[in-house]
C-alpha cells in the first residue's frame, strides 16, 4: 500500500516501514465510520498544528499492534477510555 500522497515532504522518514496484519484503532463511532480512519491534517485541513506537533505528526493515523499496547494506552492516556472499544483492522 503506497503512502497518502497529502503527506508532506519528508515524511514519514526515509527509514519508516509500513506495518503488516492487524492493527488495533480507537475510534468514535460503532461501527466504525470513514473520519475515524482520517489523520488530525484531513479533518482541520486549513487550522495550524497544535502546539507541540510536526505537520508530519497531524498527518498520521495512530494504531496499536498489539493489545497489551490498547492496554498500556488505557492505563497513560485517560481520555482514551470514552473512546469505543479498539477495532482491529
Amino acid at each position: 500500500m503506497p503512502w497518502p500522497e497529502h503527506l508532506p515532504n519528508g515524511c514519514p522518514p526515509e527509514d519508516a516501514q509500513p506495518v503488516a496484519g492487524s492493527v488495533y484503532r480507537f475510534v468514535d463511532n460503532d461501527p466504525p465510520q470513514l473520519e475515524d480512519f482520517l489523520s488530525w491534517r484531513e479533518l482541520n485541513p486549513s487550522e495550524p498544528c497544535p502546539k507541540g506537533l510536526t505537520e508530519c505528526q497531524t498527518c498520521g493515523l495512530s494504531v496499536f499492534t498489539s493489545e497489551e499496547g490498547v492496554r498500556t494506552a488505557l492505563r497513560r492516556k485517560p481520555f482514551l477510555r470514552k473512546k469505543k472499544p479498539p477495532w482491529v483492522i
